[in-house]
């Protein structure tokens, strides 16, 4: 094996270490809330405490599902082996939204009305979350997302959580990072048309114009692209794009999709300074 073709498996591990941290933490956080909030819940003798976990277990984010299950059942294993004789044990209810709108609403509204789960993991996607999030909201199950990243999801529900930035928060971060710290020029934003590429876009150019209206930085963005990540027409994108921006000279690119690297394999601006959201 070469060097290129291991630097993507490399890659990919880091990225799904990553993610199973990420779960660890979040059910960790979870069971400090419940602990916090229903100290009863966990402390008395008898049942033992159901917490759902949905994600997409099967489909085209099998992987990243299989990683938060993987992060959530090694911090509920190490819970229960630590826990005293009169200590409740956690049980995780899994459930898969294969990364589907619909499915993970139904999911939801399994897990709320056929099982006692008291709280619910996922969803991974903002997609999946946003949807799930009125089931939540109108059967008051308490639910937490440790990726979701759209404001909406959250917004004005007293029973769906985060542990991560909005992309509100994201793009006003980069705004102020790229204008003010790193003085760009020219600003190409290269993103996914799906819920969260669009409104972590708008949050970037709604703070830059901020920026300016301010008088604090004068940056704008010059053009954008965006793609379908799962559409047949994305490589031809991602194509056109590369094959665009390879004569000109820009400082800076900012990408949501990991797409442009590894399916083409070494970047035509290699040495450039690159931003990955």
């Amino acid at each position: 094996m070469d060097s290129n073709s291991a630097k993507p498996a490399a890659g990919l591990r880091k990225s799904l270490f990553g993610e199973i941290l990420a779960w660890v933490l979040l059910i960790l956080f979870v069971i400090g809330l419940m602990t916090s909030i229903a100290p009863r819940l966990f402390f008395t003798a008898g049942q033992t405490v159901r917490i759902g976990l949905v994600g997409p277990m099967s489909g085209p984010e099998a992987e990243l599902g299989q990683a938060m299950r993987a992060g959530v059942e090694l911090i509920v294993e190490r819970f229960n082996a630590s826990a005293g004789e009169e200590s409740k044990r956690i049980e995780i209810v899994v459930r898969d939204d294969q990364s589907n709108p619909d499915t993970a609403r139904k999911q939801a509204l399994d897990l709320a009305e056929n099982t006692d789960v008291v709280a619910v993991l996922g969803h991974l996607g903002d997609a999946t979350s946003e949807e799930a999030a009125p089931v939540y909201a109108e059967k008051g199950l308490v639910a937490v997302t440790g990726s979701g990243g759209i404001p909406d999801v959250t917004a004005n529900n007293k029973w769906y959580f985060r542990t991560g930035l909005t992309t509100s928060l994201q793009g006003t971060f980069l705004a102020h990072y790229m204008a003010r710290d790193l003085e760009v020029e020219n600003l190409i934003v290269i993103h996914e048309t799906d819920s969260f590429g669009l409104s972590l876009v708008d949050a970037l150019e709604n703070e830059l114009s901020f920026l300016k209206r301010s008088g604090i930085a004068d940056l704008a963005v010059k053009q954008k692209w965006g793609f379908n990540a799962g559409s047949p027409e994305s490589e031809e994108v991602i194509t056109e794009v590369i094959g665009q921006l390879s004569s000109r000279d820009y400082k800076v690119y900012i990408r949501s999709s990991k797409m442009i690297t590894s399916r083409h394999g070494n970047s035509p601006w290699e040495g450039e300074k690159w931003m990955k959201i």
